[in-house]
């Protein structure tokens, strides 16, 4: 059972006489559980031009939509995915940014330093693929340059080692 009041301007929704629902001069409140449909439910943030953000569950997945467009879905393996050109832009000025366009993939600082840290026990590597090393930062030892996987240069307590051949200057 429920009862509606009206008064002061407000309207107050109650179920089993506990307030689940109110409007105020802002907008409305709900106090409880927002449940939209019982499957496949949205929640749409309208404005008058049509282009209002929406949230869209999708077999277990809530999606994230912009201007009507697929911006981003969070999956049920927990994984969150994003549309090709949109963007993970971090900072205020989003200084700091993670994205894939279709056909490259792009981290971008455009700000300070750009740092990466390894605070734990492993190294750094930087692969070609998935087959070969390019380059590795062994922790508290020494950086190593590949070519088709294989060491060319390491960098070492006393210099450097050189596999092959060295050329300097106009080959």
């Amino acid at each position: 059972d429920f009862v509606m009041r009206a008064a002061a301007g407000t309207a107050e929704l109650y179920f089993d006489n506990t307030k689940r629902f109110e409007t105020a001069s802002y907008g409305a409140q709900v106090f409880g559980n927002l449940v939209v449909g019982t499957d496949a439910g949205e929640i749409l943030l309208t404005n008058p031009d049509g282009f209002s953000p929406k949230l869209k569950e999708n077999a277990g997945a809530l999606e994230f939509y912009i201007n009507n467009a697929l911006a981003a879905s969070w999956g049920t393996s927990g994984n969150l995915a994003f549309q090709d050109s949109k963007k993970v832009e971090l900072g205020t000025g989003a200084d700091f940014q993670i994205y894939h366009d279709g056909t490259a993939s792009f981290i971008k600082n455009t700000t300070g330093d750009f740092i990466i840290e390894n605070t734990g026990t492993g190294n750094v590597q930087i692969n070609p693929d998935n087959t070969g090393t390019g380059i590795l930062l062994t922790k508290d030892a020494g950086v190593t340059l590949y070519y088709d996987g294989a060491s060319k240069i390491e960098a070492t307590s006393s210099g450097a080692t050189v596999t092959g051949n060295l050329v300097l200057g106009d080959a």
